[in-house]
């Protein structure tokens, strides 16, 4: 894989495949020999190994997503405390300093709302956060449960202007 992980998948394999990008992965979601075969000229994935064993294993990987309705990868792509805290750590826990290279000041994570010519970054991530708030129809003494909530911004801004009890709850050992 793309990030240094691998996956034996026999006690003795004969055919090795490299995923060298993640979005490599799109062509085993639903395996096909047509889509292995794609992945393969494109140049998406590279396969070593015996002719013979490599068209077993196309074989092998196209039967199973078409018996398995969630996809060959489901197996190894599930999701486990180690796995989610790994994976959090790698993108979030650079360092602030960072983010802050093109983040707004509340380090809001995502996309803006510019209502007007004009505004600022700070302003349009405040406005979109608000925005989400009035949605939910937020009201003084209700209670916001934020998970994944990266530097706290929605919370904050939940309890100061709108006065909900807000708690946020993150992987990251790296927020404020």
């Amino acid at each position: 894989m793309w990030n240094g992980r691998h996956y034996d998948l026999s006690a003795d394999p004969k055919v090795t495949i490299n995923i060298p990008s993640p979005t490599a992965l799109r062509y085993f979601i639903a395996p096909d020999l047509n889509k292995l075969g794609e992945a393969y000229v494109e140049g998406h994935i590279n396969v070593t190994g015996p002719i013979e064993e490599v068209f077993k294993v196309g074989e092998g990987l196209a039967r199973a997503g078409s018996d398995n309705p969630r996809g060959v990868l489901h197996n190894f792509i599930t999701h486990t405390r180690e796995r989610d805290r790994a994976a959090i750590e790698y993108h979030y826990d650079v360092s602030n300093a960072f983010y802050a290279l093109f983040l707004d000041p509340h380090m809001v994570y995502s996309c803006a709302y510019f209502k007007r010519d004009g505004d600022t970054l700070e302003q349009a991530q405040l406005q979109k956060v608000d925005h989400i708030l009035r949605k939910l129809r937020l009201r003084p003494g209700e209670r916001l449960l934020d998970i994944g909530c990266g530097w706290g911004t929605l919370v904050m801004r939940a309890a100061q202007v709108f006065g909900a009890h807000a708690t946020g709850v993150t992987l990251s050992q790296k927020q404020y």
